[in-house]
């Protein structure tokens, strides 16, 4: 979940059950934002390899994004524009 004031962090099973408790991540700011959370997730799997493989990412944000293309067009209180 990103918003303006911060980004939380769930692990959860395919089904949504959480295997780890939620973490807050410090305020991070565009262009930083994709792969320090890219690195933030790699962290995890790496400190709890029991965890397994990756089988996808899901992302929740404040914002207007075009389902076809999965681009954020417009997150005005992040102040993120044209993101893909």
């Amino acid at each position: 979940d990103i918003s303006a004031s911060r980004t939380l962090i769930q692990v959860t099973d395919p089904l949504g059950v959480p295997l780890l408790p939620m973490e807050e991540l410090p305020k991070v700011e565009q262009p930083d934002l994709v792969p320090q959370l890219a690195g933030h997730i790699t962290a995890l799997l790496t400190a709890h390899p029991e965890l397994g493989q990756c089988l996808g990412v899901g992302v929740a944000i404040a914002g207007l994004v075009d389902i076809d293309s999965g681009r954020l067009l417009i997150a005005p209180t992040l102040g993120l524009k044209d993101l893909d």
